[in-house]
């Protein structure tokens, strides 16, 4: 399991692991771009808040780039289709 999905972690906990570990910024996950590789962390990391600082998706949206709390949703759900696809393929 990745570490900043452990349950209790603070979001910015969560955000500096995040941007540490895929050597991304702020700028880049809380911009517009929708380049595949970025949106694709993006998509990630709201996955990481939710379950890691179990925090709601219209305050993920807020926090990243004041997105819908919809995006948040897709967003969340991309990103556990990758997860298992991965693990299927491993």
């Amino acid at each position: 399991m990745r570490d900043w999905l452990l349950p209790g972690r603070t979001a910015r906990d969560i955000i500096n692991r995040f941007m540490d570990r895929h050597d991304v910024s702020w700028n880049d996950l809380a911009g517009k771009s929708k380049k595949q590789p970025i949106a694709a962390l993006r998509q990630d990391l709201y996955l990481a808040l939710r379950e890691g600082a179990d925090m709601s998706t219209p305050r993920i949206a807020r926090l990243i780039g004041k997105r819908d709390h919809t995006t948040i949703v897709h967003g969340i759900k991309r990103a556990k289709e990758r997860m298992n696809a991965n693990n299927a393929s491993a």
